[in-house]
C-alpha cells in the first residue's frame, strides 16, 4: 500500500497558560471589530480591517517556535507570521466552510470556548468524496473530521485545507479565536 497526499495537521494542547490568555483577550478587547462574511448570526471580526493582533506581542514568538517545528513537518520553508485576526462569535453564530488560499501554514488559537461551542471540522480535499457510494468508513474516506477545540489549544494546518463549523450552530455565549496566515520567512 502506498499512501499520497498525507495532510498533516498539529494540534498542541494548552498551547497558551491562563495569564498568556487572559493577556491576549485584553488586547483584543481593545481592538475594533466588525462584520465578516464568513459568518452566519451575530460574529464580529478584525479581519475586514486588516489589523495584525500578534505584532509585537509575547504570544507571537512563541508560535514561530512551534511554526518552525510544524515547516519541517511539512518540509517547507521557515514561515512567519504576515496577517492575524480575531474572530469573536456569539450565542446562535455559524463559521461557514472556507479556506485561506495559499497560506502555507494557517494557525487557529482558541481563547474563548466551552461545551457549547460549535466544534472545528476540516474537509477531505478530495472534491468528490462525497460522491462515493462507501462499504465502509475509514481514515481514507472520511467526508471530515471534527474537533472539540479547548482553551489555549492551537491548531496548525495547510491554508488550503476548508474548516468551518459545518453549519453546527455555536451555542456558547462568547467563542473568541485568534486566526493567522504565514508566509515564507526572508533572511
Amino acid at each position: 500500500m502506498i499512501t499520497l497526499f498525507n495532510v498533516q495537521i498539529k494540534l498542541y494542547e494548552n498551547f497558551l497558560n491562563e495569564n498568556e490568555i487572559e493577556n491576549l483577550l485584553s488586547i483584543i478587547k481593545k481592538n475594533n471589530h466588525s462584520n465578516y462574511g464568513a459568518f452566519i448570526g451575530e460574529a464580529v471580526s478584525t479581519y475586514p480591517l486588516h489589523t495584525n493582533i500578534l505584532k509585537n506581542i509575547d504570544v507571537e514568538k512563541k508560535l514561530h517556535d512551534v511554526m518552525y517545528e510544524y515547516s519541517n513537518i511539512l518540509g517547507i520553508e521557515e514561515q512567519i507570521i504576515n496577517f492575524s485576526w480575531t474572530n469573536i462569535q456569539k450565542e446562535n453564530s455559524i463559521l461557514k466552510r472556507h479556506s485561506h488560499g495559499a497560506s502555507p501554514i494557517t494557525g487557529a488559537l482558541y481563547l474563548k470556548t466551552d461545551e457549547l461551542s460549535s466544534n472545528l471540522y476540516f474537509y477531505n480535499p478530495n472534491p468528490y468524496i462525497c460522491l462515493m457510494n462507501l462499504k465502509n468508513n475509514n481514515k481514507n474516506n472520511y467526508e471530515y473530521v471534527f474537533f472539540k477545540p479547548k482553551i489555549g489549544d492551537l491548531f496548525l494546518f495547510p491554508g488550503w485545507l476548508q474548516h468551518g463549523s459545518d453549519y453546527e450552530i455555536n451555542n456558547s455565549k462568547e467563542r473568541i479565536v485568534l486566526s493567522f496566515n504565514t508566509r515564507v520567512k526572508c533572511n
